[in-house]
């Protein structure tokens, strides 16, 4: 019941998220909708607009919702090669869904690990390409579950 409600809470954010980028896409209907709403007192078509609105970005939410289970379905694999590391590792995946971006301070929190298996840990993930590494530095490196990012641009 728990898995359900966070996936359904996940696809709530993605509509509120898209919802407004329709509407920003879309910028000069929605004002010239809006406007005649206003003067002409014509609601319909305001409702209209707005409901195409909903139906685009539910559409979009759907597909979206679909590529972040074949890329679990995916990723889930690729870990499966890591052998008596992959419990720990099904976990670090599952906290990458709600915090794409890490670093390895992070990691030892939420786990409670030492520094050195945070790190061997991420090596992992960097090394099956689930995560990259985004700030070209030596220390203080962040990581981003960039596949994972990517479907929500």
């Amino acid at each position: 019941m728990v898995l359900f409600f966070s996936k359904l809470c996940c696809l709530s954010v993605i509509f509120i998220l898209c919802n407004s980028d329709f509407f920003e896409r879309n910028k000069s209907l929605y004002c010239d909708n809006l406007t005649r709403a206003r003067t002409h007192n014509d609601l319909e078509q305001w409702l209209k607009f707005f409901l195409e609105g909903v139906r685009s970005t539910s559409e979009n939410s759907i597909q979206t919702f679909k590529n972040i289970i074949k890329l679990r379905s995916k990723v889930e694999g690729r870990i499966l090669k890591l052998g008596k590391k992959q419990t720990l590792a099904m976990e670090f995946l599952q906290h990458l869904y709600s915090n794409p971006m890490v670093d390895g301070t992070d990691v030892v929190k939420v786990f409670k690990i030492n520094l050195s298996t945070a790190f061997h840990l991420i090596d992992d993930f960097v090394r099956l390409k689930i995560l990259v590494e985004i700030t070209g530095q030596k220390r203080n490196r962040i990581f981003a579950f960039e596949p994972y990012i990517k479907l929500f641009r």
